[in-house]
């Protein structure tokens, strides 16, 4: 890919949408958050007064958590920066990436000098391909994927770590996988010389914390522990996270509580448009896939009813993604106004005029 990627754009930034509409302030669907945080206790925040040095109940915490050794992983201010940080630490070359995917990856691997390739996310025999023909050096992975929910097998990752060369980089962002049973299979992935990166912002629902962590090789997180400089990570990012990884309790409930409402509200969404090919019901967030321009049209629409979502363009498809509201009762009410106003106004779809016939 030559031509270059635009800044990213992310879903929930309160600047680049309607703070509210006539139905009141904007739920936020756009980010696929969890909508029902973690309590934080108020004692966390009494070492804010001092200089967030490393405790090490965090890094203890965060083992136990993702099954791997306490070597094997760095606590980092969110997942963002070793992002920005990982792609200038290997030999610019040619990286393929999954599309749609989150963005910023691509973005960042581009800045770094490197050639960007797509597969499409669900298309595993792609990546098989490019590697068999010799025209990969390193592979970044987004599972499961955001928007589209696709989980790549532990046994494939595996395969493509074994395929490219010990030097190069396979990168696995598990920003969703806490939802998952067995919690990205973590260890068995690092021990086989892949590098993942994990979040606490989406499960946990408390992206203001700024906590993930990188799980990999001892000597790339020494680097990358060089490059973030001191107190790179809160005090109060330290304090909650060592607790809230330790929560299992706190962990099983609410792995079927978002499963739960996930279905609730994707159902009622789906009452909506009626069967959408490329439909996903994850348990942080509903996916459908439209024509860019519906798509695009129906945002600006959800606005005006109060519902910010998020659309994610893949060529000439758009994919809304649509995250869990904690009222349902005013995202039930304003979903039946929107389906309303599908039916009975004229609508300007781009040119669209049968909402139906947009299906992907």
């Amino acid at each position: 890919m030559s031509e270059s990627l635009p800044r990213p754009e992310h879903g929930g930034n309160p600047q680049q949408v309607p703070a509210e509409s006539a139905w009141g302030p904007m739920l936020d669907l756009a980010t696929g958050i969890n909508p029902w945080p973690w309590p934080v206790p108020a004692d966390c925040l009494g070492s804010l007064d001092k200089l967030p040095y490393f405790d090490r109940k965090l890094q203890q915490a965060a083992a136990a958590y993702y099954r791997v050794l306490p070597t094997q992983l760095l606590a980092t201010s969110g997942s963002q920066t070793p992002i920005q940080l990982l792609p200038q630490w290997v030999s610019p070359g040619r990286v393929a990436l999954p599309g749609p995917a989150y963005e910023e990856h691509a973005y960042r691997w581009q800045g770094a000098g490197h050639h960007c390739r797509f597969f499409d996310h669900d298309q595993v025999a792609q990546v098989d391909d490019l590697i068999g023909r010799g025209e990969l050096d390193h592979l970044v992975l987004v599972s499961p994927n955001n928007p589209t929910g696709c989980r790549y097998s532990t046994r494939d990752i595996l395969r493509w770590r074994q395929q490219l060369p010990a030097n190069n980089m396979l990168l696995v962002d598990q920003a969703y996988a806490d939802v998952l049973d067995d919690n990205g299979d973590c260890a068995t992935l690092v021990n086989a010389g892949v590098t993942v990166l994990r979040s606490t912002g989406k499960f946990f629902g408390l992206p203001g914390l700024r906590l993930g962590f990188v799980l990999g090789a001892p000597t790339l997180l020494a680097q990358l522990e060089e490059a973030q400089g001191p107190w790179a990570v809160n005090s109060l990012a330290q304090a909650a996270g060592a607790r809230m990884l330790a929560d299992q309790q706190w962990h099983g409930h609410m792995r079927t509580h978002l499963q739960q409402a996930a279905q609730r509200q994707g159902a009622r969404i789906g009452q909506v448009f009626g069967e959408v090919a490329g439909t996903v019901i994850t348990p942080l967030f509903i996916s459908q896939v439209f024509s860019l321009g519906f798509a695009l049209a129906l945002q600006q629409r959800c606005y005006s009813f109060g519902l910010s979502v998020r659309v994610y363009h893949w060529g000439e498809q758009g994919v809304v993604r649509w995250g869990l509201a904690a009222d349902e009762d005013a995202l039930f009410i304003r979903l039946a106004a929107l389906a309303d106003s599908l039916v009975v106004s004229p609508l300007a779809w781009e040119s669209v005029t049968d909402r139906h016939a947009v299906n992907a």
